[in-house]
C-alpha cells in the first residue's frame, strides 16, 4: 500500500479551531472517524497477537 503523511503544527491547528468553532468542528468530524477506525483495528491487532501468546 501507498502511504501518504503530513505534519501539522499542533498549536497553529489548535488556535485556528479555537478562533474559528466552524473551522474546528469541521477538523474534528473529519479526524475523528479516521482515528476510530485505526484505533479498532489496532485494537483487533492486539488481540490476535496476544491470543495467541496464552
Amino acid at each position: 500500500d501507498d502511504v501518504r503523511a503530513i505534519s501539522i503544527d499542533a498549536r497553529c491547528l489548535r488556535g485556528k479551531c479555537e478562533e474559528d468553532n466552524k473551522f474546528g468542528y469541521e477538523m474534528m468530524t473529519r479526524f475523528v472517524p479516521i482515528l476510530v477506525e485505526r484505533l479498532g483495528q489496532t485494537r483487533i491487532q492486539l488481540l490476535d497477537i496476544y491470543s495467541h501468546n496464552g
